[in-house]
């Protein structure tokens, strides 16, 4: 009988040992294989390496390239059905990295950041007449994604080296967002400017799929350039500023 179970218990050893190993070798392509119908929108192409430590030559959301992306992984995580590692990108105009800890339906992000131009914000902006110039900078301490909505965030996203140009052409101070959650499903923006030509003051609300922002944009001191610029930008006020009104809705990320 000890004998009996001894072996038996030799054998489990084994199997788990030759899942381990599996595991650790398991090329990431294959990995991608099975798992993709579950990332989508995201898409993988060029992938090499294994699950736990490898790359995917260009990643693309909803068919927009962003670049290579590269990730490490702890195989151990995957025993509590999570995934836990770092991920970096980098792409012709977008860089970011973040440490992340995910489950089925929950995504942690710590310690991100990223860089990308602010020509992004077009669509939402809406403002035909003028191209943003300049940078995004965004910088997270957390940031929650749950069922592919996002959940609360805390961090501060900067317009760096800001500016338009088109049908009137100025650059101006910085503009920063300021991000954080008071509740779970609500993250609440401050809007302020680091005390240039451009006086900027207002505030950007994401509660769910939904997100809304009013920000009002000034001239300080004498800056004609950027006084022509702000007549192309929202709606004009008694006072002679802007008053610019955007909302919308977010899209799932997974």
């Amino acid at each position: 009988m000890k004998k009996l179970l001894g072996g038996l218990l030799a054998l489990i050893g084994l199997v788990v040992l030759f899942l381990v190993i599996v595991a650790a070798t398991l090329p990431a392509a294959t990995a991608y294989r099975y798992a993709e119908p579950r990332l989508q929108p995201l898409r993988l192409q060029g992938i090499e390496g294994s699950l736990w430590n490898g790359r995917a030559a260009q990643a693309s959301v909803y068919a927009l390239p962003l670049g290579e992306l590269r990730w490490t992984l702890d195989p151990w995580a995957a025993a509590g059905l999570r995934a836990r590692g770092e991920m970096a990108l980098s792409g012709r105009d977008l860089t970011a990295s973040t440490r992340l800890d995910a489950t089925r339906d929950r995504m942690l992000l710590q310690d991100a950041s990223a860089r990308l131009p602010a020509s992004v914000l077009a669509p939402a902006l809406d403002i035909p007449s003028l191209v943003l110039l300049g940078d995004l900078d965004l910088k997270l301490q957390a940031l929650e994604l749950r069922a592919g909505m996002l959940q609360t965030a805390n961090g501060v996203l900067a317009w760096r080296r800001a500016g338009v140009s088109g049908a009137a052409e100025a650059r101006f101070s910085d503009v920063v967002v300021t991000f954080s959650s008071p509740r779970d499903g609500l993250i609440e923006g401050v809007v302020s400017d680091d005390g240039g030509t451009l006086d900027a003051s207002g505030s950007v609300v994401i509660e769910r799929e939904r997100f809304r922002a009013e920000v009002r944009l000034a001239v300080r001191g004498d800056d004609p350039h950027l006084a022509e610029a702000l007549r192309y930008v929202g709606e004009r006020t008694a006072d002679g500023a802007s008053l610019l009104r955007v909302e919308g809705t977010l899209r799932k990320l997974f």
